[in-house]
């Protein structure tokens, strides 16, 4: 009896360890086959992952507005339209809640150089950009300081084409909206204008213009205040409607963007090789706060070695009375109160032989504080 039961025992324990072997080979399988089907679905996800983030990036502005995926816009240089208005809405923020409503897209702004009217300022603020970001949509804002402080008209062009093709090289896939803040009847400006509209019809993209005479005075959009130019909100209204149907109508119709030509319109538009530099190599009286070389009284100056054919000089703008002098000669005097207050990028000399060069900055009025960040060249 005593050797039946050992036998019943051992029995039960083969069998029960076969199950169990049997149990733990089919866990195994299962477990295996839920790792394939994790795999596969992990790689499916990262396939479809891939192909949508490709799909993204041949995707222009209106595929994604009529797709409804996010659209990443460029206010570049909107001084003006930047100031604060009694609602509290720019015209972008006006644009934005427009085709956020015409086709419930999500919508993500940066704005830069805002209160660097002139071009060569912007140029030199988007070298720090572009590598790094990409756009559907670019608003290029000029006004009457992009030509403030131009020494030649012809210079001004070869700038905005510079800016221009940096724009468009960068995001090809972009819609570009360049618009004209400002008095078109100020001496310069209808050439200015005149300009635009033929880089426009070259590259192909939109020019507005909110100095339509016929329809808009200019009052009701501007505003003078302590020798600031505003937009009224009537003037955020004005640019936000027009822009934002202009927008609509191209998203509607199914625009593809297509920068037909992209070859210079003026000879030698060659700005985006400009460098900044920041290390004079000998300062007298200036002291350097917040990236600025600040003048502390008349006759304080600041020295640069610099190569190139190109000079110009960036300043915060308050006023005063500064002598220029090349390789120890006077080259001129920069009469600052003539000159839009604010960040400011004053181009001296566009054609010098390319060797190195000397130059030397010397206060001699101060109507505030004169604060020099450096020169740019190229």
């Amino acid at each position: 009896m005593k050797a039946k039961s050992l036998f019943v025992a051992l029995l039960s324990t083969i069998i029960f360890g076969v199950f169990i072997v049997i149990g733990f080979f089919y866990y195994q399988g299962k477990l295996a086959d839920i790792n394939d089907q994790a795999q596969v679905t992990y790689a499916n996800y990262t396939n479809e992952r891939k192909e949508r983030q490709q799909r993204l990036v041949e995707m222009d502005l209106y595929g994604k507005i009529n797709e409804g995926e996010t659209v990443n816009y460029l206010v570049l240089g909107d001084h003006i339209g930047y100031q604060d208005v009694n609602s509290g809405e720019r015209w972008s923020d006006l644009v934005e809640q427009s085709l956020r409503e015409a086709f419930d897209v999500r919508m993500q702004g940066d704005y830069i150089s805002f209160d660097t009217n002139d071009v060569l300022g912007r140029i030199v603020e988007l070298n720090d950009l572009v590598e790094d970001a990409s756009y559907d949509l670019v608003f290029l804002v000029l006004s009457d300081a992009d030509r403030d402080i131009i020494n030649s008209f012809h210079q001004y062009e070869l700038q905005l084409e510079t800016l221009l093709d940096k724009i468009i090289s960068h995001n090809d896939k972009a819609e570009i909206v360049t618009i004209f803040e400002g008095d078109i009847e100020q001496e310069g400006m209808s050439e200015v204008e005149d300009v635009v509209i033929k880089m426009a019809d070259h590259y192909g993209f939109k020019f507005l213009s909110a100095t339509d005479k016929q329809e808009h005075a200019e009052e009701d959009y501007l505003t003078f205040e302590q020798a600031e130019v505003k937009l009224t909100e009537d003037g955020h209204m004005y640019y936000a409607e027009q822009i934002s149907s202009y927008l609509i109508e191209q998203a509607e119709g199914e625009k593809e963007i297509q920068y037909v030509n992209h070859d210079p319109l003026f000879a030698g538009s060659n700005y985006d090789q400009v460098v900044y530099s920041n290390e004079p190599t000998r300062i007298t009286g200036f002291e350097k706060e917040e990236g600025f070389f600040i003048a502390q009284s008349a006759g304080d100056s600041l020295i640069f070695q610099f190569e190139g054919e190109l000079l110009a000089v960036h300043f915060f703008n308050q006023g005063g009375l500064i002598e220029v002098y090349l390789d120890g000669e006077f080259l001129q005097q920069l009469h600052l109160s003539s000159i839009n207050r604010g960040n400011r990028y004053l181009t001296l000399l566009n054609d010098l032989p390319a060797k190195q060069y000397t130059v030397q900055f010397i206060v001699r009025e101060m109507d505030g504080p004169i604060k020099i960040g450096g020169l740019v060249t190229k």
